[in-house]
């Protein structure tokens, strides 16, 4: 027994110091967690980026464009758990680092627009990678988050447990293909002015767009458009331009209720999905 014991914390104690040992502030168990990406992204907008036009958004922008990264154009985009609240991070980030650029364009599938922070993977994709970042939202949403979501932060310098995966969701069972909820949140609509008024202070433009979208989603995003509800006219405008830019294509080019299937679309027969960001 003692010699079982002895065998086994020898092979325990290296393996715990292996798991916690950092390179560039990121550890081994990164390599494991499928939201690893969101870490990279966030780490990203935290240093100096030139370019003409930023790209912001959800995974379909990132499918669309993940291969646009220079001076001319520079895609941000990666996933849609953080919404528009880790958008409005990753902005305020990037432009506190003294990143320069003409234009951002946030491009975001409709069914966003309807989450308030309360998705399965929340948590895992913006609660742990933006970490003390949160900080930078309003007090009621650190307040939600406080309130919702589990506390690792009290052993977060270790890096096993800041970047293990999590599999903890908070019950929300609306995925791509229910759309069931179509009403327009307001934690979206609030942080889609402050990153209007970001913006506005540092003289760039902004635009709203959606990724092409099914068919069959049209009666959907049809209803969400009929629950905003009366904002700014500078809102509102963005608003009317973001339904105006939807391109419907037939459903037997997705894979899921948002995503391009990879093997039925070429985006490169399409002129009008490049047209998006020029």
């Amino acid at each position: 027994m003692k010699k079982f014991a002895t065998y086994f914390f020898s092979l325990l104690v290296p393996g715990l110091i292996l798991l916690n040992i950092e390179y560039n502030g990121y550890s081994l168990p990164l390599l494991l967690n499928k939201a690893k990406e969101v870490f990279f992204l966030v780490n990203k907008s935290k240093k100096k980026l030139d370019t003409k036009t930023l790209l912001l958004g959800d995974s379909v922008c990132k499918q669309l464009f993940a291969e646009k990264k220079n001076a001319a154009t520079y895609c941000l985009c990666n996933n849609q758990s953080y919404e528009i609240p880790g958008n409005f991070i990753l902005l305020k980030n990037l432009i506190e680092a003294n990143s320069s650029f003409d234009k951002v364009i946030l491009i975001i599938n409709p069914t966003t627009l309807t989450m308030s922070l309360n998705q399965e993977y929340t948590f895992n994709y913006f609660i742990k990678p933006f970490g003390n970042d949160l900080k930078l939202l309003d007090k009621e949403e650190v307040d939600y988050i406080n309130k919702t979501f589990p506390n690792y932060t009290a052993f977060s310098w270790l890096p096993v447990v800041k970047h293990s995966f999590s599999n903890w969701d908070i019950g929300n069972e609306d995925s791509f293909d229910d759309f069931k909820n179509s009403t327009v949140s307001a934690t979206n609509i609030k942080y889609l002015k402050k990153i209007i008024a970001l913006c506005e202070k540092h003289g760039i433009e902004f635009q709203v767009k959606s990724p092409p979208a099914k068919k069959s989603t049209k009666a959907y995003v049809d209803k969400v458009r009929s629950t905003l509800k009366e904002s700014d006219a500078k809102t509102n405008r963005i608003f009317s331009n973001y339904f105006k830019s939807i391109i419907y294509f037939d459903d037997e080019y997705f894979q899921d209720g948002i995503h391009f299937s990879k093997s039925r679309f070429d985006k490169n027969d399409y002129p009008e999905i490049d047209a998006l960001i020029n």
